[in-house]
């Protein structure tokens, strides 16, 4: 083969790599660092975690999250990450969210007490004015980590596993952020 034909092949297969590659990086939606290690609980609870449109600046293609437990270890037994209704309650999916995982692909993990998991990325494609939910599942006599709610981002939860419903009810009013410390969005800025 002579020398020049190589050079085109290299520098193809070079534009293909790069053509490949995907567009955008890992965005940070929310980190929070403040907060407080509180609210213990008996049995199985739900926390939805939501985010308004306004506070989601972002379009792209995955979502990872960062949760971080209280002063005892914090048993995850499954999350959710989703679109947010853009009618009803807050705390509404608009359609069957997507598994959030941890360590690989597993549905379920315990955070050590005072420390952060970052989940798996998920596939989630977000468009230019959505709102987010993440919803947790916990069981037993644990603590999560709490921090004062902040414009677009508020927390709220109850008993038992609501963790997938769609069309959710009987949350009280959110006043509080839950678990979730870190929000990341792989994707562009809006």
């Amino acid at each position: 083969m002579r020398p020049g034909r190589r050079r085109v092949i290299a520098a193809a297969g070079l534009r293909a790599r790069l053509m490949a590659a995907p567009a955008g990086a890992w965005r940070v939606e929310y980190d929070h660092v403040g907060g407080s290690a509180t609210t213990t609980w008996i049995g199985t609870n739900t926390c939805r975690f939501m985010f308004t449109p306004a506070a989601v600046n972002t379009v792209g293609s995955k979502v990872r999250a960062t949760l971080r437990a209280g002063t005892l270890d914090l048993p995850i037994t499954k999350a959710y990450v989703g679109i947010r209704a853009a009618s009803g309650d807050p705390y509404d999916f608009a359609t069957t969210p997507t598994p959030l995982t941890f360590n690989g692909g597993s549905a379920a993990a315990t955070i050590p007490a005072l420390t952060d998991l970052l989940s798996d990325e998920v596939d989630l494609p977000v468009g230019a004015g959505d709102g987010l939910v993440i919803s947790i599942v916990v069981s037993g006599g644990r603590s999560w980590w709490q921090a004062t709610a902040a414009d677009g981002i508020l927390a709220t939860y109850k008993a038992g596993d609501d963790g997938a419903t769609v069309d959710a009810s009987g949350y009280p009013s959110a006043t509080a952020r839950y678990m979730v410390r870190k929000l990341e969005i792989f994707g562009v800025p809006e």
